[in-house]
Formats: structure tokens, C-alpha cells, sequence
């Protein structure tokens, strides 16, 4: 079972950030890794007590790191087929 990032109890939730292209077909999407919680350290992180913004950000920054390699990937693909 997982452990809550700040206190080590057994975690209840799953906190995951999707980041999604828009005006883009077909749409990327990319997730965050998962942080875990308990009900507590969840409810004092939401109301500010505990951790700061960047404890949900970092992974979302990755996810979306992630995502822009993969556009342009998929940019350099389609400029290698309309060349040739």
C-alpha cells in the first residue's frame, strides 16, 4: 500500500495532474506521476497548512516537458513527410 508523501501513513488518495493539447488532432495528453496522500495531509495541503504550490506543480512541469518533446517529435515528422 502507498505511504503519504508528508507523513508516511497509509495514503487514501491519489493526486495526478493532466496536461492536454487543445486545437490539436489527434490531442496529446500526458500524465503527472502520482502523489499520495492521506485524507489529513490532503485536506491541510488544499487549505494551505501544509507543502507549498510546487509539491503538485513539480510533476505537472514534467508531464508537460513530456508532452511538448512529444510535439516536437510529431512536428519534425510531419515536416520530414511534406519534404519528401
Amino acid at each position: 500500500m502507498s505511504q503519504c508523501r508528508h507523513c508516511s501513513r497509509s495514503a487514501e488518495f491519489a493526486v495526478v495532474g493532466i496536461v492536454s493539447t487543445l486545437r490539436i488532432k489527434p490531442r496529446l495528453q500526458k500524465c503527472s506521476r502520482s502523489e499520495a496522500f492521506c485524507k489529513n495531509c490532503l485536506r491541510r495541503l488544499l487549505n494551505g497548512e501544509i507543502g507549498t504550490a510546487s509539491t503538485l506543480l513539480g510533476p505537472v512541469n514534467d508531464a508537460y516537458t513530456e508532452l511538448c518533446r512529444q510535439l516536437r517529435q510529431r512536428s519534425k515528422a510531419n515536416s520530414k513527410i511534406e519534404s519528401d
